[in-house]
């Protein structure tokens, strides 16, 4: 009987194989859409705030996408696949992430939506957040430097491209593609400048810059209204350059409050 038994449970098994557990796939548009109300201005060198200018996110060395407290300093989350953010809309941050267009909560990093595959050649270089029509437009570009082999007229040639996503779905609609090798497609001018320019933040001023040193070693700077963000960049002795995220107090006496590298690379000095 016992031995029955055992045959019969074997035979069940056999005939039912154990199914491996899948892990849960990202979300590719939002659970519950809703209109955005209110958009950051935009920040230099893939970095992104709040509206409320509480938290601060940028790209880490890692390469991961880092929420900080734009007063302390403190880690909030990271994301766990590698990125860069855009623009904060509302409580979302946009990111680009690989070859997709993500969305964050920014108080805690879940994952809300994640694009299908875009062609994405490079970093993008503007944005602009329409919210009379709930819009996100990304352009982005890649220069390849000619490196040798068949001579050619231009010793440069660029990729590029432009999306517009929805801030509702989170739907991202090709505008143009362009590549100096396969030809132009459906190519359009670039968004206005002066509109573009009207969304970004002030850079802080040359007085302040000179009272915290780091006025010769300047990339980009933007001027928030509770605190002063600056990109600065320096050589170490080992010859590796290394760029820095610093937070300054905007009041006297300047006072740094919190720093990151977010780039880091060994490059040889120019001789004299």
């Amino acid at each position: 009987m016992l031995k029955w038994l055992n045959d019969w449970r074997r035979a069940i098994s056999r005939g039912k194989p154990a199914v491996e557990e899948q892990p849960p796939q990202p979300p590719t548009t939002f659970l519950h859409p809703a209109p955005r109300e209110t958009v950051a201005q935009t920040l230099p060198y893939q970095i992104a705030v709040d509206p409320l200018e509480s938290s601060l996110f940028y790209r880490s060395l890692e390469g991961k996408i880092v929420s900080r407290s734009l007063a302390s300093g403190a880690i909030q989350w990271q994301s766990e696949a590698s990125g860069y953010p855009l623009r904060v809309t509302d409580q979302i941050l946009w990111a680009v992430q690989s070859d997709a267009i993500s969305a964050y909560s920014i108080t805690d990093g879940q994952l809300l939506m994640r694009s299908n595959p875009v062609w994405l050649p490079g970093e993008v270089i503007h944005s602009l957040c329409d919210l009379s029509q709930q819009t996100l437009r990304i352009d982005l570009l890649c220069v390849h430097r000619w490196m040798g082999g068949t001579p050619v007229p231009n010793p440069y040639h660029e990729d590029s491209a432009a999306y517009q996503i929805s801030l509702i779905t989170g739907a991202v609609i090709e505008i143009y593609q362009f590549n100096n090798d396969l030809g132009e497609k459906a190519r359009y001018h670039w968004p206005n400048l002066q509109a573009v320019q009207g969304q970004v933040y002030p850079k802080v001023s040359g007085e302040q810059l000179l009272k915290i040193n780091v006025a010769e070693r300047l990339s980009e700077s933007a001027q928030l209204h509770t605190a002063s963000v600056i990109i600065h960049n320096y050589y170490t002795k080992g010859r590796t350059q290394r760029i820095v995220l610093s937070v300054f107090s905007n009041q006297p006496p300047y006072s740094k409050q919190w720093e990151a590298i977010i780039k880091e690379f060994w490059q040889e000095l120019p001789h004299c």
